[in-house]
């Protein structure tokens, strides 16, 4: 198949995907890696008009985070505006390092201090990501917001919409995206719900985009390279205690209870 036809076949399931016409104006949540960098070029490819939103979560120096590691740094913003900039559109970024701190990073420590293990990519799906994000798109004149999650979207009968996993099972992101209220999942699109990884990084690699050979950023992006617990220590926030028998036997101490999670 010639270059030419595949880059048609690719804008039409682009268009597919977005369920708008060329033209339509969509944003684009970027974190600066390779997989959002991607949805945005292939809106673009496909003749939309797309703006560019980053949110700015947290201080690398507070957090200590390797530059391998890392998502929605300030590294990271500069590098979703690069790909702006080699795309052509503009690119905003919001800053809500205080809106993570509290309804992220501080519900995280507490969870923790419980014995709890949180995901704190729910609740920053949740509150930043799809809310602020969201708003500040339609703000912009944005019909949808679109990103790099591993997810699908379709509608029961019903019309209601209906949250899937990705087809790469390997990478599917579809399980912390749960808490989705219907209003906001009719206003996003998945684009790479139903790529593999492998796929996006061609689609990257063809595009010529910059970060097409950027690593992964890891699941816990304000921890870093360091484990849970360790992160916790670090702050200052796990004390330790006692080891206590269901029958009130002492059966030692411990010095971070961080390290522990239910069944344990």
């Amino acid at each position: 198949m010639s270059k030419s036809r595949i880059t048609q076949d690719v804008r039409h399931w682009t268009r597919e995907q977005i369920g708008l016409p060329s033209g339509a104006r969509v944003a684009v949540a970027m974190s600066g890696g390779v997989d959002s960098s991607v949805v945005a070029a292939l809106l673009v490819e496909a003749g939309y008009d797309v703006i560019g939103l980053t949110a700015r979560l947290y201080d690398t120096e507070a957090t200590e985070v390797p530059r391998a590691g890392s998502c929605c740094a300030p590294e990271d913003a500069r590098d979703a505006k690069g790909v702006a900039a080699q795309l052509g559109f503009r690119h905003y970024v919001l800053d809500e390092r205080q809106s993570f701190r509290e309804e992220v990073i501080g519900p995280f420590i507490e969870s923790w201090r419980t014995g709890q293990t949180p995901n704190p990519c729910v609740a920053c799906n949740r509150s930043l990501k799809f809310d602020r994000l969201l708003k500040r798109a339609l703000s912009l004149g944005a019909e949808v917001l679109a990103t790099g999650h591993y997810a699908q979207l379709d509608a029961d009968d019903g019309g209601r919409p209906r949250l899937r996993r990705g087809m790469d099972r390997g990478k599917d992101q579809a399980y912390f995206l749960y808490p989705l209220p219907a209003v906001q999942a009719r206003l996003l699109r998945f684009p790479l719900g139903g790529l593999s990884k492998t796929d996006v990084r061609e689609h990257a690699e063809r595009l010529g985009l910059d970060v097409a050979q950027k690593a992964e950023s890891m699941d816990i992006c304000f921890v870093g390279a360091k484990k849970p617990a360790d992160w916790m220590a670090a702050q200052g926030q796990v004390p330790g205690g006692e080891l206590i028998s269901l029958d009130g036997t002492r059966l030692g101490r411990h010095d971070n209870l961080a390290k522990f999670t239910v069944g344990q």
